[in-house]
C-alpha cells in the first residue's frame, strides 16, 4: 500500500527498474529455451501489475472527492485512516499537529498500519480528519446459562419441569425484546 508521494515515486522507479528487467531477460529468453527464465520474467510481470494496481489505488484515493468503506471491519480501520489521510491531501506533519504529537509518531503508525496506535489515538487520528464513521456491533448470548435438567421435584414430573423452563426462557426473550 502506498501512503505518500515519495513511496509512491519510489514504486514507480521500482516498475521501471523491474521493465527494464524484462526486457533485457526477454531478449535472452528468445534467444534460447530457458524454462527458468521464463518463469522469472512471469513473476517479475506479475509483481509490475502488483505495484501498477497500488499506484492506481493511491492515485484514486488522492484525487476522488468521497471514498466510501461498506461493511469494514477493524482490520481495515488503518486502511480507512491512512486513505483519509491521503484523500484529505495533508502530510503525516499537519496530521501530527493537528493531534498533538511529532511526525515520526505518524510515519510509525503508518508504517505498521497502526497496529501499536491504542483505540484512543486511532479515534482521534478519525476525529482530526473528520471521517464520518458509524459501528454497528451485535452481541449474541445464550437465552437461558446454567440450566441444569432435574429429575424430579417431589410428586412433580419431569413434563411439568420441561414445561415452566419453557416458560422460563419465553419469559426472558420477551423481557429482552
Amino acid at each position: 500500500m502506498i501512503k505518500n508521494s515519495k513511496q509512491l515515486k519510489n514504486t514507480e522507479k521500482k516498475i521501471n527498474k523491474l521493465l527494464e528487467f524484462i526486457n533485457k531477460s526477454g531478449s535472452i529468453a528468445s534467444e534460447k529455451d530457458d524454462t527458468f527464465n521464463r518463469v522469472e520474467i512471469e513473476a517479475t510481470k506479475s509483481m509490475v501489475d502488483s505495484l501498477q494496481r497500488e499506484i492506481y489505488e493511491f492515485k484514486c484515493v488522492k484525487n476522488d472527492s468521497t471514498i466510501s468503506f461498506e461493511n469494514i471491519e477493524v482490520a481495515d480501520l488503518s486502511k480507512l485512516v491512512i486513505y483519509a489521510r491521503i484523500a484529505e491531501g495533508i502530510s503525516q506533519e499537519e496530521l501530527a499537529n493537528r493531534i498533538g504529537v511529532k511526525q515520526q509518531q505518524i510515519n510509525r503508525y503508518e508504517s505498521n498500519d497502526y497496529e501499536t496506535a491504542s483505540l484512543s489515538r486511532i479515534l482521534d487520528v478519525i476525529d482530526a480528519l473528520k471521517i464520518d464513521l458509524n459501528l454497528s456491533a451485535k452481541i449474541t448470548k445464550p437465552a437461558v446459562k446454567n440450566v441444569k435438567k432435574v429429575e424430579s421435584i417431589g410428586n412433580v414430573s419431569n413434563e411439568r419441569i420441561t414445561e415452566f423452563q419453557k416458560k422460563i426462557v419465553l419469559e426472558r426473550r420477551l423481557l429482552r425484546a
